[in-house]
């Protein structure tokens, strides 16, 4: 996350637990209230700061936390559902295309 500096985090909370704990937890977020996704879905989003995503999808299994995390790239840009590679996914992947190319 930290490489796309022109993006705009969100989140979308699934019960009244997880929103709880996301309004308490911290200060680098903001309620935004029903804004209009690339699905054509309005949803109430909570505006965060990348590290605060990093931080609540670390322990989202240790407190029981139900989310999705939405993104907008740019100023412009729709908000779309975020996607996340898991760790060595990345480096199999690219070692995959590189053999498939070389032969």
């Amino acid at each position: 996350m930290g490489r796309e500096r022109n993006i705009t985090w969100f989140v979308y909370t699934n019960d009244s637990y997880t929103n709880k704990v996301i309004s308490e937890e911290s200060s680098e977020k903001t309620a935004r209230g029903d804004m209009l996704c690339s699905d054509g879905v309005s949803r109430p989003l909570w505006e965060c700061e990348g590290s605060f995503i990093t931080k609540i999808r670390k322990c989202k299994k240790d407190l029981h936390l139900v989310f999705v995390v939405y993104k907008k790239r740019g100023k412009y840009g729709k908000i779309e559902k975020a996607t996340f590679l898991k760790k060595g996914v990345k480096k199999w992947w690219i070692r995959l295309c590189c053999c498939l190319c070389n032969n």
